[in-house]
């Protein structure tokens, strides 16, 4: 009845002006089925129906919706687990929902299904993802470069996207230079890099300039040069990320760290507003707000920086310290103590996780 089924997503999207009439298909399409369930007696035929319903929804993007199709589908028939279309649909859900033992189940089995499944790549693309959520990085970078490798099968990446990722994991695990050679790969493909892709690569150079190690040693005059050297190459490769993409937030927040450090504290003040502008909800940044303020001896502007911080993220160890160090110059030593300890016990908590 319809060519529109759970391989496509991620591929199609309905969001225009123009894929109206076929997203009004696709409810009708719905509804027709849900009639046919409560007119029908045989429980295998209704589960196909739930399938068909659940797929749909999810193609819609109407997460919850699919997977309550999804679950009255299983209650008919728990041998749909050797379903990988069904499987598919079932991970993407419990992916949206942040449900991963659950997800990282579904999508595993559907390969273990169905080897030669046609979204085999966009499984180990959410996969790779997942295990990049959870800190597992040396079995995220496994499922990206998988995905990668796979060129037989549909990714709703593209392959300049898998290898941005890719090159995110190496920094993540601190090896630098293989992420400065990855990302440096990619912008000499700019013909098939599109320009928001390369902004988010020039970001990460930048970022990878600011806390590249020093490499002289001889004297601290030296160091001071090489480090603001460093610093004025990021901010440059920064500048060139913001003009490929505006929008993105983390842009401005890398580069409002390399003004701070520099202590141009007028353009960082500047970039820092255009940051909470794209990332008001963004602890490090109203955190560093805070610094600033604290540089500049405006104690109660920085106060209210760290408030934020702590109200966006309250177990955000950096910003209990340095609200810890406020008090504490201000005369406030119980509050000053209160801040430490939860600074502590934060820290701790983010390194045991």
């Amino acid at each position: 009845m319809l060519n529109d089924n759970i391989l496509l997503y991620g591929l199609i999207h309905f969001d225009k002006p123009e894929d109206l009439p076929r997203r009004q298909f696709l409810l009708m399409a719905i509804q027709f089925y849900e009639d046919k369930v409560r007119n029908e007696k045989e429980s295998l035929q209704i589960t196909q129906y739930y399938i068909n319903i659940g797929h749909w929804h999810l193609l819609l993007e109407d997460f919850s919706k699919a997977l309550s199709a999804y679950q009255a589908a299983y209650a008919l028939d728990t041998k749909l687990n050797q379903n990988a279309e069904f499987l598919f649909g079932l991970g993407i859900v419990y992916h949206h929902y942040g449900i991963d033992n659950h997800a990282i189940r579904a999508y595993k089995q559907v390969l273990y299904v169905d080897s030669q499944f046609p979204r085999r790549s966009d499984i180990h693309l959410r996969l790779g993802l997942i295990y990049k959520k959870l800190g597992d990085y040396s079995s995220s970078l496994k499922y990206f470069q998988r995905a990668l490798g796979d060129s037989n099968s549909v990714c709703s990446l593209t392959r300049s996207e898998l290898s941005y990722l890719i090159g995110f994991v190496h920094e993540q695990q601190g090896h630098l230079a293989d992420a400065e050679s990855l990302y440096e790969k990619l912008l000499l493909q700019q013909d098939v890099v599109a320009t928001k892709l390369e902004g988010k690569v020039l970001r990460q150079i930048g970022w990878l300039y600011f806390y590249a190690p020093l490499t002289n040693n001889s004297t601290l005059d030296s160091l001071n040069v090489e480090r603001e050297n460093q610093i004025k190459k990021a901010i440059t490769t920064l500048e060139q990320a913001c003009k490929c993409d505006p929008t993105c937030g983390i842009t401005y927040y890398y580069l409002g760290r390399c003004y701070a450090a520099l202590r141009k504290h007028t353009e960082a003040f500047y970039t820092y507003r255009n940051c909470v502008d794209k990332l008001d909800q963004n602890a490090d940044v109203w955190c560093s707000i805070g610094v600033l303020y604290q540089h500049q001896n405006q104690t109660m502007d920085a106060l209210q920086a760290f408030v934020c911080a702590i109200q966006i993220d309250n177990k955000h160890a950096i910003a209990w310290m340095d609200l810890g160090i406020l008090y504490e110059t201000s005369g406030q030593a119980q509050d000053a103590l209160f801040c430490y300890k939860k600074a502590i016990i934060d820290k701790d908590g983010n390194e045991n996780n």
